[in-house]
């Protein structure tokens, strides 16, 4: 038997790889990831019987490899393995088992598409990958960035905020109209989702509605949260938010403004509130998942986390 070998690998041998590095994420534990996406095919690579990295390769209703929405860092995931090996064979083990994953899904699919974790920087492997075949295509990797408020319990994380975001936040506090509560009732969310997609002039396929209802219902039955803002002048919702959080990470999903609230930056007291509930639950890091576009992107930058690099990749496959 060979050191390294790819097989399918269990429901228990997924869990305990994923569960035994706690740098992995909500969007591969299992239990998530197969309610979130419509079809999910698991392969590992194991060393001496143990399971030291799996791949979650994500399947749509037409046949296609594809990535559900909302999702973030849906590629490779490693067991602790990772973290314990030194650098001087960091390089060689990684080639070794990515070659593998990659073999293998030439064999089987017309394309990959993945999304890497932070602590997967090195990327060598998937540049490398066809490089002396000019019959094939190679792998396009494409850098992402994300904004991750990190040593929540440590720091007065406020400190770090853009003054105007402080300001803001202390005017509406002030007004002493908006209460911050938890929201039971999914079809509010959903409703306020669809008015905001509306308005924004997004069009929303079924596909999407339905990953939103996932993962509201994983949120209120797991370690999620779902949150409003109440105008108590007039009782109606002016915001929601979404996380899901795991391994001591709250991952924001989902920030929603009410129309007629837009102007009065209700989102910015919205976000503040929904770190602040995530930290008097004990988590360390609050990961915006996402910071890629010139106004969302400083609008998440200005709470003052650490901007982290990460990588999507895509793969056309040539028979």
């Amino acid at each position: 038997m060979n050191k390294f070998e790819i097989v399918i690998p269990t429901d228990d041998e997924i869990d305990k790889c994923w569960s035994s590095n706690k740098l992995n994420s909500i969007f591969t534990k299992r239990n998530f990831l197969e309610k979130v996406a419509n079809s999910v095919n698991w392969y590992s690579v194991k060393k001496s019987g143990e399971t030291v990295c799996v791949w979650p390769i994500c399947i749509d209703e037409k046949k296609k490899v594809y990535l559900p929405d909302f999702t973030y860092y849906v590629g490779p995931v490693w067991s602790d393995y990772i973290l314990n090996l030194p650098n001087h064979r960091k390089l060689s083990i990684l080639t070794v088992i990515y070659e593998k994953f990659l073999k293998k899904f030439d064999s089987k699919y017309s394309n990959i598409n993945a999304s890497l974790p932070t602590y997967l920087q090195d990327i060598r492997v998937f540049d490398w990958w066809n490089y002396h075949d000019k019959s094939k295509e190679r792998i396009k990797l494409y850098p992402r960035y994300t904004n991750v408020i990190t040593n929540l319990q440590k720091n007065d994380f406020t400190i770090n905020y853009r003054k105007k975001r402080r300001q803001i936040i202390r005017n509406l506090e002030n007004k002493k109209v908006f209460i911050f509560e938890r929201c039971e009732d999914k079809n509010l969310i959903i409703d306020l989702y669809d008015k905001v997609m509306e308005r924004s002039d997004i069009t929303v396929n079924q596909k999407t509605k339905k990953t939103v209802s996932v993962i509201i219902d994983y949120a209120l039955a797991n370690n999620g949260s779902t949150l409003q803002i109440r105008d108590t002048s007039n009782n109606k919702i002016s915001y929601a938010s979404i996380c899901l959080s795991e391994n001591s990470t709250a991952n924001f999903l989902i920030s929603l403004v009410a129309d007629e609230y837009r102007k009065d930056n209700l989102a910015v007291l919205g976000t503040h509130k929904t770190i602040c509930f995530w930290k008097e639950k004990g988590i360390e890091s609050f990961d915006f998942n996402g910071s890629n576009s010139p106004k969302r992107g400083d609008d998440k930058d200005s709470y003052g986390g650490e901007t982290k690099l990460f990588f999507d990749l895509s793969y056309k496959i040539v028979k």
